[in-house]
């Protein structure tokens, strides 16, 4: 279970990051050529799915706090 929550973990932590990378990526891109619907079209498709990822590896990594650590 141990080795299954940080599988999870560190999956929806690289989703995040990347979606995360691309949302600033897509707003900067927008702010440089002037394109505001850019922008927010940006933070409504890449935004709830980063968010999402986030808010699963912010809880997986909680839970995964909460197992013993293993003996040297």
């Amino acid at each position: 279970m141990k080795e299954l929550i940080r599988k999870g973990f560190t999956i929806f932590l690289m989703l995040f990051m990347f979606g995360g990378t691309l949302l600033v990526v897509g707003q900067l891109l927008g702010m440089i050529i002037q394109n505001g619907e850019l922008m927010i079209q940006t933070s409504e498709y890449i935004g709830k799915p980063t968010f999402i990822c986030a808010a699963i590896a912010g809880t997986l990594g909680f839970i995964y706090s909460y197992f013993p650590k293993e003996a040297k």
